[in-house]
């Protein structure tokens, strides 16, 4: 009977094996390490399954990660995110003037950011259907430590609004979205 940190090791590699490679990964495991008691001794043949773990670990991880949609969705939604703060950038930019985007209370800055989002929303609603939901997230996270941390003294109406606008323009561009799909 292998021994506890032998155990883990053959689990950890059978675990980041796909499903059905599982259990022969396992069975073939058990009966090389087996030989390798035999031929040579229990503690080289631990050192050999130690050796396969760290060697085979990082590729089946790379492709377990690559099995799901997890990572796609979050680069997604990252992707769009950036694309929806160079958008607000630039419009800040563009009525203030300023280099740095100037800051400060601008509904119209609002106004005009909304389309954009709701395109930009639409755009990863196409390429990952979670996107758009992780997106809307980050957004009312970033809002919340914005408002939290903001020594600005903008007005509440205007606070609200950025809590509302974001995720209301990333639903309405996963329907936008979905209308055109169903259309072609």
């Amino acid at each position: 009977m292998p021994g506890r940190a032998t155990r883990v090791a053959i689990a950890t590699l059978a675990r980041l094996a796909p499903r059905a490679h599982r259990l022969p990964l396992a069975g073939d495991l058990l009966e090389e390490l087996a030989l390798r008691e035999v031929e040579r001794s229990g503690t080289a043949a631990r050192l050999w399954l130690f050796r396969q773990l760290l060697r085979s670990a990082p590729p089946l991880l790379w492709a377990a990660l690559g099995r799901t949609r997890w990572l796609s969705t979050l680069a997604t939604a990252l992707l769009a995110y950036v694309g929806v703060g160079l958008v607000e950038f630039a419009v800040n930019w563009a009525l203030s003037g300023a280099p740095n985007g100037g800051g400060g209370y601008r509904p119209l800055g609002l106004a005009l950011t909304f389309p954009a989002v709701v395109l930009i929303a639409g755009a990863a609603s196409a390429c990952r259907s979670g996107a758009p939901w992780v997106l809307a997230v980050a957004m009312l996270l970033a809002v919340a430590v914005m408002t939290l941390t903001s020594a600005e003294q903008l007005p509440i109406v205007y606070r609200v609004a950025y809590f509302i606008a974001g995720p209301a323009a990333v639903v309405l561009g996963i329907a936008v979205q979905r209308r055109i799909r169903r259309a072609l």
